[in-house]
C-alpha cells in the first residue's frame, strides 16, 4: 500500500469539507454508499448528530465483478462522554416526575448514622434538669365551625371563609388562666383569632400562676363556644418533634437567626447532630433542639449557610 508524505497538514481547498469523504453522511441511509470504507472507521451523520464506528464490512458487487469488504455491514453508535451521559441522566430524570418520586422516596427511607430514617422517639422528652414550662401546647381544630345555621348546610364541601376565626380560652377550675396565645400559618407568627390556615397546627397558650392538672380548653366563635376538650397539663411544654425533608446539603436547626444544639433519635437513643450537620442520609429522621427555646420562636432549617422557610417551633 502506497502512503503520501507531507512534510505538513493537509488542508481542504473549501469550507466546510471532510477530510476524508468517508467521515461523514447526511443520513444513516447513505451508510451503504460509503465508498471504500475501513473497519473500525469513524463517521459522523448530520441527520443524528451521532458519530458511529465500523464494525464489520461486507462483499459489494461493483459492475461485473465481487468486490471483498467494499461496503459497510454492521456499525455502531459511540458511547456518549462522561460529561454529555451525565447530562442526559439529569435531563431524563428532571423530565421524570415518577424518577423524582423514586428517588424522593429513596432519600426520605435512607439511613443515616447506622440509624433508622422514620423512627418515632419511645422515650419521653427529658428537659434539662429544673426546667418547667408555663407554655401549653395545642392543635387548632380542623373541624370547618360556623356562624349560624345555613340552610343546606353540608360539612363534607363547606370551606371556611377568610372570616372565618377561632379563639382560644383556657380555664383552671373554671377561672380563666390563659394569657398569650400564638400560632404560625406558614408565614408569620399570629396570635388569635386564628384563621383557616391554622387548622391542624400547634398553637402556644401562655399560662398564668404556674397551673398544672386538668384544663379545660374553649375553642370560640366570637363568643360562641363551638368545642370544649379537656387537656392535663404536667407543667411541662408537650414537645414537637418534627423530621428532617429530603433534599441535599448539611443541614442545621436554626431557631429565631441562631444555630441550635439539636438531636436526632437513632431508633433506640438521641444522638448529637454530625459535625456541619444533617446530610441527605438523615431524611425521615425525627429531631429536637437539645434546650427550651424562649416563646414564640422562628425556627428554620439552615442547608450549607443558606436559610430556608420558617416554622413556628414549639420545643
Amino acid at each position: 500500500m502506497s502512503t503520501i508524505e507531507t512534510a505538513g497538514a493537509l488542508i481542504p481547498g473549501q469550507i466546510d469539507t471532510p477530510l476524508d469523504v468517508r467521515s461523514r453522511v447526511a443520513a444513516l441511509t447513505d451508510v451503504a454508499d460509503i465508498a471504500n470504507p475501513v473497519l473500525g472507521g469513524i463517521f459522523y451523520c448530520v441527520e443524528t448528530g451521532k458519530h458511529y464506528k465500523i464494525t464489520a464490512l461486507k462483499n459489494k458487487v461493483i459492475g461485473a465483478l465481487t468486490v471483498a469488504d467494499a461496503a459497510v455491514d454492521t456499525y455502531e453508535e459511540l458511547p456518549l462522554t462522561c460529561a454529555a451521559q451525565t447530562a442526559l441522566i439529569v435531563q431524563q430524570v428532571m423530565n421524570n416526575p415518577t424518577l423524582l418520586a423514586f428517588f424522593a422516596y429513596l432519600i426520605e427511607t435512607a439511613a443515616g448514622g447506622g440509624g433508622t430514617a422514620g423512627a418515632v422517639p419511645a422515650t419521653a422528652y427529658t428537659y434539662p434538669a429544673n426546667v418547667a414550662s408555663s407554655r401549653l401546647t395545642l392543635i387548632c381544630p380542623e373541624e370547618k365551625y360556623f356562624a349560624g345555621d345555613p340552610e343546606d348546610f353540608d360539612p363534607e364541601t363547606y370551606a371556611w371563609s377568610d372570616d372565618d376565626k377561632l379563639s382560644v380560652e383556657v380555664r383552671s377550675g373554671g377561672i380563666l388562666v390563659s394569657t398569650d396565645v400564638s400560632s404560625f400559618d406558614g408565614v408569620s407568627i399570629g396570635q388569635q383569632p386564628f384563621a383557616f390556615q391554622c387548622a391542624g397546627f400547634r398553637i402556644g397558650v401562655g399560662l398564668e400562676g404556674g397551673v398544672t392538672g386538668d384544663l379545660t380548653v374553649d375553642y370560640k366563635r366570637g363568643s360562641s363556644i363551638v368545642k370544649t376538650e379537656t387537656v392535663n397539663f404536667t407543667g411541662y411544654h408537650v414537645p414537637q418533634y418534627f423530621t428532617r425533608p429530603p433534599g441535599i446539603g448539611a443541614w442545621q436547626l436554626q431557631i429565631d437567626g441562631s444555630v441550635v444544639d439539636a438531636e436526632y433519635w437513632d431508633g433506640s437513643a438521641w444522638q448529637d447532630f454530625p459535625a456541619g450537620g444533617l446530610t441527605a442520609a438523615y431524611a425521615g429522621f425525627y429531631i429536637r433542639a437539645k434546650s427550651e427555646p424562649v416563646f414564640p420562636a422562628l425556627a428554620c432549617w439552615s442547608n450549607n449557610g443558606a436559610d430556608g422557610d420558617p416554622f413556628f417551633y414549639l420545643t
